[in-house]
């Protein structure tokens, strides 16, 4: 059992591994995002391809409103994907820098004073090596932790886009 920061006793191991399992159910979930975005997008392709050749047959008959609204829809889901990921970006800086800093100053106290009470250059080293394990199980966990907000970056970038096209494939297939 590590420490926490807070005083309360916590195994970083299995956090982490939760965290683990938590990042690659998001992942699996982005990735059906994806792939219902890919779909959708490719009924919308094929549909807008079939009204883009009928208007040119019968340029009287063409659907302007649905030519129309082409662009304004990828703009308006693209700025919403932007703004997601800057929103998610800056979350993700400030939760890093928080993490950092809480470690900085938890691993100087915990190091400084295992060095102070250390009796023998041997305790020193053992105080050393116990520091780093300390050290290397945190940057695993931060890294994990990245991987978490990647993929909530992610899902969140692609939301706005994907329901665009999912709004676009239903009205286009009627």
């Amino acid at each position: 059992m590590a420490r926490s920061t807070r005083g309360k006793k916590t195994n970083v191991s299995v956090r982490t591994a939760k965290q683990a399992v938590s990042n690659i159910k998001r992942a699996g979930r982005n990735l059906r995002q994806a792939r219902e975005l890919a779909t959708a997008a490719g009924h919308v392709i094929a549909a807008r391809s079939v009204l883009a050749a009928r208007g040119l047959a019968a340029p009287s008959e063409m659907d302007m409103g649905e030519f129309a609204r082409m662009i304004p829809e990828k703009v308006t889901a693209f700025n919403a994907s932007g703004a997601a990921y800057a929103t998610q970006t800056a979350s993700a800086m400030t939760s890093f820098a928080e993490a950092a800093t809480a470690e900085w100053i938890a691993a100087t106290d915990r190091y400084t004073n295992a060095l102070a009470t250390a009796r023998t250059p041997l305790g020193a080293a053992l105080a050393h090596g116990q520091n780093m394990l300390a050290t290397w199980r945190w940057m695993i966990a931060q890294s994990v932790s990245a991987g978490a907000h990647v993929l909530r970056a992610q899902g969140s970038m692609i939301a706005p886009i994907h329901a665009a096209a999912q709004d676009n494939a239903q009205r286009l297939a009627k």
